[in-house]
């Protein structure tokens, strides 16, 4: 059994385990999906995924030594803050991050009201903007 949040983060135990970490307590494994609606003649939805896994680090990020430091010292973008709404011209992107946190489960969206951390995440994955339609 799992308990989900809307657009919040899952952050919790399943099943009948008991508490504590599981026996690979310090994976990382994460899916960061930015997406973006392109307009021009017609309006589409573009999305870029990338991976991370720390310890070793390793995925589809450029450098994922270092986005693992990055990742660490902004452990609060694990969590989405609360929906608002947008007080300030929203962000042309989006992003979910979906996996594993040190034994946790993570599945968090930001949308396009939260640019700040958007681009936080831009930043920590060293995300890139594509051409659009990419």
């Amino acid at each position: 059994m799992a308990a989900a949040c809307g657009l919040a983060v899952l952050l919790a135990a399943c099943g009948d385990r008991q508490a504590g970490p599981s026996p690979d307590a310090s994976a990382v494994e994460l899916e960061v999906t930015f997406g973006a609606e392109i307009r021009g003649t017609h309006t589409t939805y573009s999305t870029f995924t990338v991976e991370l896994r720390c310890d070793p680090p390793d995925g589809t990020v450029i450098d994922a030594r270092a986005s693992c430091e990055r990742l660490e010292a902004e452990q609060e973008l694990l969590v989405a803050p609360p929906g608002s709404a947008c007080d300030r011209p929203p962000s042309d992107w989006e992003v979910t991050v979906r996996g594993t946190y040190e034994g946790r489960a993570v599945a968090a969206v930001f949308d396009r009201c939260h640019r700040a951390e958007v681009a936080r995440w831009m930043r920590i994955v060293d995300f890139d903007i594509p051409e659009p339609g990419i």
